[in-house]
């Protein structure tokens, strides 16, 4: 309906991180003011008050989460808000931390944009054992920041991003890499596996994306149109259609197997800094730096709400309520 439910007002920092539990019945949230928080998306209440400061993800059973500080990951009981182990060795800030589709392991990115000899030099991703926190692989290779890592669904694979312009396929079971995928011309800030795990989908600074065979590492189709910086690119649940967000201010939609523009999505004012499928793949949600959050018509283009709060902001699991953060630090539920 595009109703406001709830707004919560505790952070009294720019919120940085917000995700709902795999079971849409906590939210947890990471700010700049240091703090991770869980609440009750019902009644807004702070039920666990956690350290953390530019990301917070919840483990696939929704028990654990992770909250990532500077260089340091932390592993904390959801339920209780103890703090269960910290995952140490990078030497460079963390840019993400996300557990396995099987949650036994935890997969982290590092580097900060400056280069080599910079303090935070630590241009690598690093598996951990979520159980015990110890390192299992360091995947090497890299010559610039990783600013994103990702499984493949089935967990076997990892796909990294890097300033050096260039994505990497990886092995989680060896951690050794398998496929470079080169053609980018700029930073390479995102890169994600399709729902099937056959192909990936990368976001550069050179204002495209590109779409890569997962296994062979051929470059099948590259999505030409936008006129910015692409910060984010997704798949739709079923893998036809892909959805890009761009510093344009606009977001575009295309076909997945021929890499052709179906629309564009216009009416942001600002850079748009990511754009998202709901679980049902209906519709399409858009987070701006114009401080709104629009909803779309996938089938169509169609713009069917504008609500106030920008990125971090997703879809509940079931896709029927929607995150978002202002500038004001505050989370709002829809």
């Amino acid at each position: 309906t595009g109703k406001e439910l709830l707004v919560f007002r505790q952070h009294t920092d720019a919120v940085t991180s917000a995700e709902f539990s795999p079971d849409g019945k906590t939210i947890v949230t990471a700010s700049l003011d240091n703090t991770a928080r869980v609440w009750d998306p019902v009644t807004g209440r702070v039920l666990r008050t956690l350290s953390g400061r530019s990301s917070a993800k919840f483990s696939p059973t929704g028990k654990t989460i992770i909250t990532v500080s500077g260089n340091t990951v932390r592993i904390w009981d959801a339920a209780t808000g103890e703090e269960l182990r910290t995952l140490q060795g990078h030497t460079g800030p963390v840019n993400s931390a996300i557990f396995s589709p099987d949650g036994k392991t935890i997969l982290t990115a590092s580097g900060a944009l400056g280069g080599a000899g910079n303090i935070g030099w630590d241009p690598t991703a690093r598996l951990w054992d979520a159980a015990t926190g110890q390192e299992l692989h360091r995947l090497l290779g890299h010559t610039f920041s990783v600013l994103s890592a990702r499984f493949s669904p089935d967990g076997m694979t990892i796909v990294t991003a890097s300033g050096d312009n260039t994505a990497r396929v990886w092995s989680a079971a060896s951690g050794h890499q398998t496929q470079v995928l080169e053609g980018h011309t700029d930073v390479v800030g995102w890169a994600k596996f399709s729902q099937d795990g056959n192909t990936i989908v990368t976001a550069s600074w050179d204002n495209t994306a590109r779409v890569w065979d997962a296994t062979t590492g051929e470059e099948l189709h590259t999505l030409q149109g936008h006129t910015g910086i692409v910060n984010s690119a997704e798949y739709s649940p079923d893998g036809k259609v892909i959805v890009t967000a761009s510093d344009d201010h606009t977001a575009r939609v295309w076909n997945s197997t021929t890499g052709s523009e179906l629309y564009i999505l216009q009416g942001h004012t600002d850079a748009v800094e990511f754009a998202v499928f709901s679980s049902d793949g209906k519709t399409i949600l858009t987070a701006s730096q114009d401080n709104f959050v629009r909803i779309w018509d996938a089938a169509t283009g169609e713009r069917l709400h504008t609500l106030a709060g920008g990125k971090p902001a997703e879809f509940s699991p079931d896709g029927m309520s929607i995150l978002s953060s202002g500038k004001d630090n505050t989370i709002r539920v829809w």
